[in-house]
């Protein structure tokens, strides 16, 4: 059982697996760069479509209101783009799971397996962007009240004047620091695995 333990440790060391990455992509360049270059422009349109927008605000006979009007668009813009991105770079990765199984597939096939699920694919990313979110606020206030506690003992046992513009430095540096490391090991926690 050890052995058989050290096999499959040896097997997945980082050359082994880098080299066979390389090998994959190296034999499947074409069709691998053709569905990346796919999701790279799903990806990008929606911020694209963003470009003009400054134009038209400049221009003095523009209705800045109705502006807001395209931000919905926008949105759903935005989420059915990035849904499509995610299915292409799904693609791939199906691709690569059939050749390291010994069933290679061909990008039409996986391509018709895996356009039905574009709604699954749209719900899981909502899902997890809410996620992001919700995480991303709940660590802010919790920092946030960690921070206003802090100063407050500091100022209350010390003559450490609370109202400078230093003080606020230092408070917000450190509401940062804080604030970043404990959403990024959230989200690495929660979201990615």
């Amino acid at each position: 059982m050890s052995q058989n333990l050290i096999t499959v440790t040896k097997l997945l060391s980082v050359g082994n697996i880098v080299s066979a990455s390389i090998r994959i992509y190296r034999d499947n360049f074409k069709s691998y760069c053709g569905v990346a270059i796919r999701a790279t422009l799903w990806f990008l349109l929606p911020f694209l479509a963003i470009i003009p927008i400054p134009l038209i605000l400049v221009d003095d006979r523009a209705n800045n209101s109705s502006f807001l009007l395209l931000i919905p668009v926008w949105l759903l813009l935005f989420a059915f783009c990035t849904t499509k991105s995610i299915v292409n770079r799904a693609i791939i990765g199906k691709l690569v799971f059939g050749v390291l199984a010994n069933k290679p597939e061909t990008v039409r096939e996986t391509r018709r397996t895996l356009a039905p699920k574009l709604w699954i694919f749209l719900w899981a990313f909502l899902g997890l962007f809410l996620i992001g979110i919700l995480i991303g606020i709940g660590v802010a206030f919790v920092v946030f009240v960690f921070i206003a506690f802090v100063f407050a003992i500091i100022s209350i046992f010390t003559n450490f004047p609370v109202d400078n513009d230093l003080t606020y430095l230092a408070v917000g540096i450190t509401f940062w620091a804080i604030y970043l490391i404990l959403f990024m090991t959230l989200l690495n926690r929660f979201i990615f695995f």
